[in-house]
């Protein structure tokens, strides 16, 4: 989570925040990620579903911007 946030101040750094506040929400995908890498832990099919939704959300919110 630590590594998500500081990617997310870094973003608020170089951009405006209403073109980055949709990504708080990788946020639980990062960690999930992480926590699957360090300590292997098995990610289930509910989480990976809602894994693709996350990221369908904010591929489709960067495409409604344009």
């Amino acid at each position: 989570t630590a590594l998500a946030f500081l990617l997310w101040e870094k973003a608020i750094r170089h951009s405006r925040i209403a073109d980055v506040s949709h990504l708080a929400f990788l946020t639980p995908v990062l960690s999930m990620i992480l926590i699957k890498i360090i300590l292997l832990e098995s990610i289930s099919l509910l989480e990976t579903i809602g894994f693709g939704m996350i990221i369908l959300s904010i591929i489709l919110k960067k495409r409604k911007k344009r």
